[in-house]
């Protein structure tokens, strides 16, 4: 993958965020190489230190060959992807699928990526698929969730910051 528009100590510190969900599994199995003089444009390859941790990427049924894949997964590469553009909104990412134009165009392309058959023909197998990562890992919404409950409702008589002050509350 080729990543622009970041500097590389953003680009560890997004592996270490990534690494928080995937505990300490991931790190750069191929850079990060430098592309350019000012140091802005970098390849990298993410990978997986233990085979039988989070994010590694198992092969598809479908291959013949018993190969050992040292690869991340779809899922740890989107979550460096999001610590990334957290960290640079403005970087661009090519990858072997697809070109990513900053975090709402990431946000709105990299499902429909995920999707992918990446087995054959007879035996489909969508890229997502192709991991042991548990259920909330695989979670794809990160959106919050909007209504917190009657508890924290706004009503016409009480304050915002009702929740926060334990000794009002009580009164």
């Amino acid at each position: 993958m080729i990543i622009r528009g970041i500097e590389e100590q953003d680009l560890r510190a997004a592996l270490e965020v990534a690494n928080y969900a995937y505990r300490g599994n991931l790190h750069f199995r191929e850079g990060p190489e430098p592309l350019t003089l000012n140091r802005q444009s970098w390849r990298l390859h993410l990978g997986v230190e233990h085979l039988d941790g989070l994010g590694h990427r198992r092969q598809s049924r479908w291959v013949q060959k018993e190969r050992v894949i040292r690869s991340a997964c779809y899922h740890a590469y989107r979550d460096f992807l999001y610590a990334v553009f957290e960290r640079a909104p403005r970087a661009r990412v090519v990858t072997s699928l697809a070109v990513y134009e900053g975090p709402a165009h990431f946000e709105a392309t990299h499902r429909r990526i995920s999707r992918l058959n990446v087995g054959s023909f007879f035996e489909p197998v969508r890229m997502e698929d192709c991991c042991d990562c548990p259920k909330g890992l695989r979670n794809e919404e990160t959106v919050p969730e909007l209504y917190l409950g009657a508890e924290y409702t706004l009503e016409p008589d009480r304050k915002i910051y009702w929740g926060l002050n334990t000794d009002e509350r009580k009164g």
